[in-house]
């Protein structure tokens, strides 16, 4: 998508996404809500995953010598690094504003989510992680959305705490 995203295995990353969070909390003392959009790894390409810090990160917990793209050991370590940072960022968040609404975006389909963006954005919801979740459901058709809408409630233990974000440029 000619697109850069931060790595969310890279621990600066995280450092530096706290410390942006904290100074929104801290500049904006009336925020009801935040937001946690992009929360996850870019479409399949290009790759991403493969900084210095990750890949010795991974091996280290891992114990494997080798990365494999398709490995269920690499994507769920990828799984793992998107949510370890969601809940970095959260436990900043609660530690200045208690009280606040949180959400984070989720792909659609839901095998999107788990095995391409490599967001578990359903055991968000189900550990309350998260107040709430928006799914990005922009298909093209009405059968397909219908058919996303009905993945999401089965995804979710409570689909009062999903919103359903569409994409009206389609």
């Amino acid at each position: 998508d000619d697109q850069y995203f931060l790595e969310p295995g890279d621990l600066r990353v995280r450092e530096a996404l706290s410390v942006l969070v904290g100074e929104i909390l801290t500049a904006y003392p009336d925020l009801d809500g935040l937001q946690f959009d992009y929360i996850r790894y870019p479409d399949r390409r290009p790759a991403y995953g493969y900084t210095k810090m990750n890949m010795e990160r991974y091996k280290e917990a891992t114990g494997r010598r080798t990365i494999e793209e398709e490995s269920e050991a690499w994507k769920k370590w990828k799984r793992d690094q998107v949510t370890d940072l969601l809940e970095a960022l959260i436990k900043k968040v609660r530690a200045i504003r208690p009280d606040i609404q949180l959400s984070a975006t989720g792909c659609m389909p839901y095998v999107r989510a788990n095995q391409e963006a490599y967001q578990d954005w359903a055991s968000w919801l189900k550990r309350g992680l998260v107040d709430f979740v928006t799914i990005m459901s922009y298909p093209p058709d009405i059968p397909e959305f219908k058919k996303y809408i009905f993945e999401a409630k089965t995804r979710s233990v409570n689909f009062k705490k999903v919103n359903v974000g569409i994409g009206a440029y389609k």
